[in-house]
């Protein structure tokens, strides 16, 4: 999926970047210092390209986790930076619209096919509530991509690090009968 959490480069290629940025620091190294002292820059250089590789590795695995999860799960969820912007939506949200991610990414939530004007209000409370760090929940409905309205437990939940509201995490139960 697009957005947030992008996967970069190819691998390959950022070897070969990271290659070319040694040996050119080498070589300018080499010009002014001894040889004893550009081989340990050297060892020095392929640990950090070697704990860069393994750090992008680790990074991926996260991502790759993450996407597991968010998109398995069988409730609504997304993430929205603090003023209300989509960052990413799940597979089950944007199936209830028929929507993809890059159509609903960027836009303000209450602007999102899933909302009624009956209920931009309240979503705009709970994002406002969210970023300041309160959490949220009310019940509302969705038109789903059929035409069906769907009733929705809704929850909007602030993730802080250092203090700070950094994502905000809309969360939808469809508890239709």
């Amino acid at each position: 999926a697009n957005g947030l959490l992008s996967h970069g480069p190819p691998r390959t290629l950022l070897v070969v970047q990271v290659s070319i940025a040694i040996f050119a620091s080498l070589m300018i190294v080499s010009a002014v210092v001894p040889a004893s002292m550009a081989g340990k820059a050297f060892e020095e250089s392929e640990d950090a390209r070697l704990a860069l590789l393994d750090a992008r590795e680790k990074t991926q695995k996260a991502h790759m986790a993450f996407d597991a999860v968010f998109d398995q799960v069988f409730e609504l969820v997304g993430l929205l930076d603090p003023t209300g912007k989509v960052l990413r939506a799940n597979a089950t949200s944007l199936n209830l619209i028929g929507a993809t991610e890059s159509q609903i990414v960027g836009q303000y939530f209450w602007d999102t096919p899933w909302w009624s004007e009956d209920d931009k209000n309240a979503l705009r409370e709970a994002i406002n509530r969210g970023a300041r760090g309160e959490r949220s929940r009310f019940k509302t409905h969705h038109v789903d991509k059929a035409g069906k309205r769907r009733a929705i437990d809704f929850s909007m939940t602030p993730y802080m690090s250092a203090g700070e509201v950094v994502y905000l995490i809309p969360e939808g139960r469809d508890i239709t009968d």
